[in-house]
């Protein structure tokens, strides 16, 4: 049978609270299997690759990193727009690539900006890295300490 990780933790997680947990009697160890039981449950969703969260963070870049470039229009050595991509992974590691040469452009010595011109490159940068990063966080679980306890 070909399973996928997240079914495999699926798996696990019923296994070991159907046939593992009624079998321990000890309460540390009941603690303790309840966290790996939690545990799993919280990595499943990470190990498929989310096409959902790339979508997200390319919402964030793109569009900064678009009205960027319009902000910086004129000015000498501005970043060029990454290269079209049809792979979603593809486009998401040439516009972070994008990002990290608006970077190094805008804080490279020499680089004579007008204030107010400097302000919406950086603030449009830390947007686009700000939504970036929400993307990833929304997806990382919290843990649920409770789980490890008997009550």
């Amino acid at each position: 049978m070909d399973m996928t990780p997240a079914q495999i933790c699926e798996v696990l997680r019923d296994r070991l609270a159907r046939d593992v947990a009624p079998k321990l009697s000890d309460d540390h160890a009941q603690s303790q299997l309840q966290a790996a039981v939690d545990v799993l449950g919280k990595i499943a969703p990470l190990l498929e690759w989310s096409g959902e969260m790339l979508d997200e963070q390319l919402a964030a870049l793109e569009p900064r990193l678009e009205e960027a470039a319009r902000a910086a229009a004129g000015a000498p050595g501005a970043p060029a727009p990454a290269p079209p991509c049809a792979d979603r992974k593809g486009r998401l590691a040439a516009r972070q690539a994008e990002t990290s040469a608006w970077l190094d452009w805008l804080h490279g010595p020499g680089r004579a900006l007008d204030p107010a011109r400097r302000e919406t490159i950086e603030r449009l940068l830390r947007e686009a890295l700000q939504g970036m990063l929400a993307a990833e966080r929304r997806r990382i679980a919290a843990i649920d300490f409770s789980s490890m306890t008997r009550g």
